[in-house]
């Protein structure tokens, strides 16, 4: 049976593991490598959906000064994954005694309270106020993975949206980053690496590094553009506004608790710089019987014509006798 690509939480044998001799690094301590023997590679594993409080490297608050060394900060809330990393944490501090002349120097093991007190963990739990930092366990952990980041050639991660289509990096926009990518609050799906333990004057721990990054849209409401206010089941029925051809208008409702609007007709009043006139008035018309037989300008008509033809046809009788 060939060994899987990635690890999943519930099949994370935190027990696997080799590791190689230490090389210098450059910044004067050493590097321990190893790798998974279920991977037979580097330590790589996916992990289950969480909540991250965004891409932020550290500020020296007194000089203003960034360290460059970037970091995402992942709310536990699945107890498995918790489990988990505490055993890998007991795991990795009895193979520190175990080599730890080889790791530390020295001519003698060190006590495993003293690599226990000296071990940088990226697990972590709050502190019970601001004054007691003793870490409250009751709480949910949070868990630091670095997010890939050089000053000479930039970002070494990727970054995918909920439907697996790659946001980082992008060629169409590359003046986006990863920090404007997954916004703080924002849930997320990481695929981590895990191969390499630093060592720097005592100090020591394990590299989680970010590879990938699902991330999921952050739910938020805009309470500026969006009611928040619930329905209320006692309250009226919204009154509906209706358009009424002229001359008819809404009159205002002055009780709200009245379910529908009260329809008054009204005449609406021309503007004053517009009126319109008023038509004359017609007098009352003379009985139609009447006037049609009897109107005193047909009369004249006929009385007119007949005189005007007995003078035409005379003068044309004499003048053909002559």
């Amino acid at each position: 049976m060939s060994a899987p690509k990635i690890l999943n939480i519930e099949n994370w044998d935190v027990n696997a593991i080799k590791y190689f001799p230490p090389k210098p690094s450059n910044g004067g301590g050493k590097n321990v490598k190893f790798i998974s023997t279920q991977l037979n590679k580097n330590l790589s594993i996916n992990l289950p959906k969480m909540t991250q409080y965004g891409i932020n490297d550290y500020l020296n608050k007194d000089t203003g000064v960034h360290d460059g060394k970037f970091k995402m900060s992942l709310k536990i809330t699945n107890q498995e994954l918790v489990d988990k990393l505490l055993a890998f944490r007991e795991q990795l501090i009895d193979d520190a005694v175990k080599n730890s002349q080889s790791w530390f120097g020295g001519q003698k093991p060190i006590l495993r309270e003293i690599a226990e007190y000296n071990l940088k963990f990226a697990l972590s739990y709050p502190a019970v106020s601001n004054t007691d930092k003793t870490p409250d366990t009751s709480k949910s952990p949070y868990f630091k993975v670095s997010v890939p980041y050089y000053r000479d050639s930039g970002w070494d991660v990727q970054i995918y949206d909920q439907n697996k289509q790659r946001l980082y990096p992008n060629h169409n926009d590359t003046d986006v980053s990863p920090i404007e990518l997954v916004p703080s609050g924002a849930q997320v799906c990481a695929f981590i690496q895990c191969n390499t333990i630093w060592i720097v004057d005592g100090k020591w721990g394990p590299t989680f590094k970010l590879i990938q990054c699902l991330v999921y849209p952050k739910d938020e409401e805009n309470f500026r553009d969006t009611c928040m206010i619930p329905d209320d089941p006692n309250a009226p029925e919204p009154i509906l506004q209706t358009v009424f051809p002229i001359p008819y208008v809404t009159a205002p409702i002055a009780n709200t608790k009245q379910s529908e609007p009260e329809i008054i007709p009204q005449i609406v009043v021309p503007p004053t710089p517009a009126p319109v006139p008023a038509p004359a008035p017609v007098p009352a018309p003379i009985p139609e019987p009447v006037i049609a037989e009897t109107t005193v300008p047909e009369e004249e008509e006929e009385e007119e014509k007949p005189k005007k033809v007995v003078k035409k046809t005379i003068k044309k009788v004499l003048s053909s006798n002559a």
